[in-house]
């Protein structure tokens, strides 16, 4: 029988509490203390001192990152397959292997240099250990990804303030104090550290709420003064009966001192009369998932686009197209990002699709206006590559063909100018961005007036590039970093007020040309904020809406799932009880909009493309350089 116990930690269990191990090693070895070295670097056996075998180290750190990886491919995989609505067969354990084996290697190239440096320090550490810090380090990552203010140094104008700092300090002390707690015991450490994630997540999520204003205080002095443009008469005019018009990234935070400077006539005349307010966004804004939730009144879960693109994996039947839930800021354990760096390059197997029509689940409006006897025009709108057939015309948003419907539409319009090479920020860049959005934009016009359709959609992303590159620049300078406890006042720079001036005369030539009776949408899908990645937390986007029986003045609650819904009403044309929306209340009481909802159970699945997708590598090519530049897929 040894000198040890029967009960309680054993000397080869681990890291242990370092009185008990130096009273146990001069039990054991008749040697003073002090002569003894550091028990957290020596490994113990009942029969005296002895060091682990450096073969157990290694093995210690790779035994780790597999079972690591592979439970973490499991859990992934598991979530993914839920999410995306499929059956836990073959598809989801594939699945988990090629997860399973990726995140195997990005923990082995952790954990194994660190059995390695520890051998060459004397420390021999054992799976206790190494389990710890695969949890310390899956805390980091998380945290980092999850709490916005932490990842705003890899953001496109990168910046860090106060909260960002304290976030990121905060959580390093607590991946340490797990990593401990697990290596060496102690409940108090353990206890510790969860309340620090906690106090994190509560303490985050007060700071995050995006700011509102009161729009009413703002907007009703500035349409009191002024004149509204006049009406230029002599442009040819649309038949349209609406009109939505889709500004990427708009925000009221630069609406208002643009308005207020006595700028933008165009925003000015459509206020006049208007419905107007935020629209609330979704937490994850990435672009295509926020106008596709436009276009259907539905969740993401229901319509089927969960990111710029969805991934194929080989042998896996089904594509991953949420990552593996939308509604996070960013995806657990970094998978997204993961794969978008991994994917198409070297053995992985499996590769990137950009998000297009064939994503869609769900009718789009412009499919449920054609249903219904309307003939609709769409132009450059969010997932709309390859086209579908419509009554009307379809110029698509992507990098699939065709991109335009009926087929020969393209003959006898401007060309599209190219876009200049790469982003950057500054007046310059924006304004050599102009010719190619003109061309679109005449584009558009072209074919609203050879066909003449119903309902019409254009879209631009123009400003929220601008806004990507700029608006930091414009809020807090070139200062690394600021106190991030204050949402600042806004004033447009140069390169911003350009983007808005631009948009702001398109939306002139559309008001320009519409009947009186017609309806005119515009919407954004987000704002911006300082805290995190451009606009992590989602602030709100801007909702203007003006017609016959709309009543003036703001709205209030309106969400990016009820535009379609709204829309719908506005055309007397039935709203689906599968949407996820709401009519807004814009009827003016006893007005021609004050009137019973018409009700259907769906619309049913999306249109079909009008001819397989085929994507031209240099289309894609551009398309991602693009997204990598505003720092989507960095």
């Amino acid at each position: 029988m040894g000198p040890y116990p029967r009960s309680g930690p054993r000397p080869s269990d681990g890291w242990f509490p370092r009185r008990q191990a130096q009273e146990r090693l001069v039990h054991s070895a008749d040697l003073p203390a002090d002569q003894l070295e550091d028990p957290f670097i020596v490994s113990f056996r009942p029969t005296g001192v002895r060091r682990r075998p450096v073969a157990s180290v290694v093995a210690s750190a790779l035994g780790i990152a597999l079972a690591g990886g592979a439970t973490v491919g499991i859990g992934l995989a598991g979530w993914i397959a839920w999410q995306n609505g499929w059956e836990f067969g073959a598809d989801a354990a594939l699945l988990s292997v090629h997860l399973g084996g990726l995140y195997s290697l990005v923990f082995a190239a952790g954990l194994v240099p660190v059995a390695v440096l520890s051998v060459l320090v004397g420390w021999r550490p054992g799976l206790r250990v190494f389990f710890g810090l695969w949890v310390a380090f899956c805390v980091l990552l998380n945290g980092a990804l999850r709490f916005s203010q932490v990842v705003q140094l890899a953001s496109v104008t990168p910046h860090m303030n106060a909260v960002g700092i304290a976030d990121a300090f905060a959580l390093v002390v607590a991946a340490g104090l797990l990593a401990v707690a697990i290596a060496a015991g102690g409940l108090s450490r353990l206890g510790l550290a969860l309340l620090l994630l906690a106090a994190l997540e509560v303490g985050n999520a007060a700071l995050e709420r995006p700011l509102v204003r009161n729009l009413t205080e703002r907007v009703d002095p500035l349409l009191a003064t002024g004149t509204p443009a006049p009406v230029n008469e002599a442009l040819d005019p649309f038949d349209a009966r609406l009109v939505l018009i889709g500004f990427d990234g708009v925000s009221w935070e630069m609406l208002l001192p643009l308005l207020e400077r006595g700028e933008l006539p165009g925003f000015r005349r459509l206020l006049a009369g208007a419905a107007y307010g935020y629209l609330e966004t979704i937490p994850f804004s990435v672009s295509p998932v926020v106008w596709e939730t436009i276009s259907t009144g539905q969740d993401p879960e229901k319509h089927g686009i969960g990111w710029h693109a969805h991934f194929e994996f080989a042998g896996v039947g089904e594509p991953v197209r949420r990552l593996p839930y939308f509604r996070l800021r960013k995806s657990p354990m970094g998978i997204r990002s993961l794969l978008v760096a991994t994917a198409g390059r070297g053995p992985w197997p499996w590769n990137r699709v950009p998000a297009e029509s064939t994503d869609a689940k769900v009718a789009r409006l412009w499919e449920i206006a054609s249903r219904n006897d309307l003939s609709v025009g769409v132009y450059r709108w969010m997932n709309t590559a390859p086209v579908t057939p419509v009554d009307g015309f379809m110029d698509g948003y992507g990098v699939s063909t065709p991109l335009i419907y009926p087929p020969g539409a393209e003959e006898g319009l401007p060309a599209v100018a190219d876009p200049p090479l790469g982003l950057r920020p500054g007046l310059d860049y924006t304004a050599s961005q102009l010719p190619h959005e003109e061309s679109h934009f005449e584009r558009f016009v072209e074919l609203s007036l050879r066909y003449q359709p119903d309902v019409l959609l254009y879209y631009t992303h123009y400003a929220d590039a601008s806004h990507h590159l700029n608006w930091k620049a414009d809020v807090v300078g070139d200062s690394l970093v600021h106190s991030g406890l204050t949402h600042p006042d806004f004033e447009p720079g140069e390169a911003i007020s350009y983007s808005y001036r631009q948009i702001d005369r398109f939306l002139l030539d559309i008001l320009d040309r519409l009947p009186p009776d017609a309806f005119v949408a515009l919407v954004s899908d987000h704002g911006f904020d300082l805290r995190g990645y451009e606009h992590d937390n989602a602030p709100p986007g801007v909702i203007i809406v003006r017609g016959p029986g709309v009543k003036p003045g703001p709205i209030s609650g309106a969400r990016i799932h009820d535009v379609a819904p709204t829309l719908l009403h506005l055309l007397d044309l039935p709203v689906a009880d599968d949407m996820d929306g709401v009519v807004l209340g814009l009827a003016e009481p006893s007005g021609p909009l004050d009137r019973q909802m018409k009700r259907v159970a769906t619309y049913g699945p999306a249109a079909t493309p009008a001819e397989a997708g085929a994507i031209d590598p240099k289309d894609l090519e551009e398309h991602e350089d693009y997204l990598k530049a505003l720092g989507y897929m960095n």
